[in-house]
């Protein structure tokens, strides 16, 4: 099994309506902590057996972090973590400049 997916295991496996989205959760959250490095394959298969759900659940799943831009469909490959572009950072920065100086000021007694 692909070492960055070993650790995905250790999650409860979904047991509701919404799997879906609950898969969607679980590989966001190990995205963003770094455990799927960008440009990692995900393997429906693998994930699908590990995860405890269909391949069809998955692919919702997939489209779903698709739309998020978190990971990139290539067609006849596979499904890819995605990598952010320099354009993809910049933006994150000013955003971050318009955001936080108003945080710091809600943050402050009146």
């Amino acid at each position: 099994m692909n070492a960055a997916l070993e650790g995905i295991s250790d999650e409860v496996q979904a047991t509701h309506a919404h799997t879906g989205s609950w898969v969607a959760t679980v590989l966001r959250s190990r995205i963003s902590a770094g455990q799927l490095a960008p440009g990692t394959k995900l393997s429906e298969q693998k994930l699908s057996e590990v995860l405890g759900v269909s391949r069809n659940t998955l692919r919702e799943a997939f489209t779903v972090l698709a739309g998020e831009s978190v990971v990139q469909r290539i067609p006849n490959r596979g499904v890819f973590v995605s990598a952010p572009q320099a354009d993809d950072v910049r933006e994150i920065y000013r955003v971050r400049r318009l955001i936080e100086p108003a945080a710091v000021l809600w943050g402050l007694p009146r």
